[in-house]
C-alpha cells in the first residue's frame, strides 16, 4: 500500500508522542531530545516509505494496468479535442479552432494533474468517485477559468474569444462536457500518480565488486562484462 510521506509522519509522530526525554537518562538535555526525536522520525518515515518498494511498486503497477484498461487514449483524445473545437465554434463563430482548443485542453489538464495529486497527498476515497466529481467545478475548473484570464489579459491573441465574457453561461457547457470525460479518469490518473511517485523512489543495491581479472583470478565478487547483473532487487 502506498502512503505519501506526511501521512506516514503523522502517523509515526502520533505513534512518538508518548516518548519523553525522561525516557532516556543519557540525554543530557531538553533540546537533545528535540534533535534526537527528529532525527527518529525522519528515520522511521524514511523506512516506512522505502520498504517493501518492489512489492509496492508490482501493486501500484497492477492497479494502473487494471484502472488503464478499457481506455483507447489516441481515439478519446481525439474526441475531446474535436468536442473543444466545435464549441468554440458556436460560440466564437471561428472555423479553426485546433489550436485554441488545444490551449484550453492543455490548461485544464495542468489543473486536472495537480488536483489529482492533491487526492493522492489526501489519500482521498476512490471508492466515492462522485465526491469527488462535485470537486472539479471548484477545485479544478474554477482554478483553469483563473489561469486562462491571467492568459488572456497578458495576451489577448492566445486564444480569441470574442463575444463570450466571463459569466456567459456557456462555459458551463464547456465544463459539462468535459466532466463526461475527467469524471471517468479520476481513478486512473490517481493510479498512474502513484506509481509514478512509488517508481521515482525506487532504490537498488550495488554491492562493491570487481572486474574480472582472467589472469589473476582471484577477485572479491568479480564482475564479468555482459554476464553480471547488477543490482540487488
Amino acid at each position: 500500500m502506498y502512503r505519501p510521506y506526511g501521512a506516514w509522519a503523522q502517523d509515526l509522530r502520533i505513534l512518538f508522542a508518548d516518548l519523553q526525554s525522561t525516557d532516556f537518562p543519557c540525554l543530557g538535555s531538553d533540546e537533545a531530545w528535540d534533535t534526537l526525536h527528529d532525527l527518529l522520525l525522519d528515520h522511521f518515515v524514511t523506512l516506512a516509505v522505502q520498504a517493501h518498494q518492489f512489492d509496492r511498486f508490482e501493486i501500484a503497477w497492477c492497479n494502473w494496468l487494471e484502472a488503464n484498461s478499457p481506455f483507447l487514449w489516441q481515439a478519446l483524445n481525439a474526441q475531446l479535442q474535436r468536442q473543444t473545437e466545435l464549441w468554440l465554434n458556436t460560440t466564437t463563430g471561428q472555423t479553426n479552432n485546433c489550436h485554441c482548443a488545444e490551449l484550453l485542453l492543455s490548461y485544464f489538464g495542468d489543473r486536472f494533474r495537480n488536483w489529482v495529486s492533491d487526492l493522492v497527498e489526501e489519500e482521498a476515497d476512490l471508492a466515492d468517485v462522485p465526491t469527488l466529481v462535485s470537486r472539479i467545478a471548484a477545485e479544478v475548473w474554477q482554478p483553469f477559468r483563473s489561469d486562462l484570464a491571467t492568459a488572456l489579459n497578458n495576451d489577448p491573441t492566445f486564444c480569441p474569444l470574442e463575444g463570450l465574457d466571463a459569466n456567459d453561461e456557456r462555459w458551463e457547457d464547456l465544463l459539462q462536457s468535459w466532466l463526461i470525460y475527467y469524471s471517468e479518469w479520476i481513478v486512473v490518473a490517481y493510479r498512474h500518480e502513484v506509481l509514478l511517485r512509488i517508481f521515482s523512489d525506487l532504490t537498488s543495491i550495488y554491492p562493491t565488486a570487481t572486474l574480472h581479472d582472467c589472469d589473476d583470478g582471484s577477485d572479491d565478487n568479480p564482475v564479468r562484462l555482459d554476464n553480471t547483473i547488477l543490482g540487488t532487487l
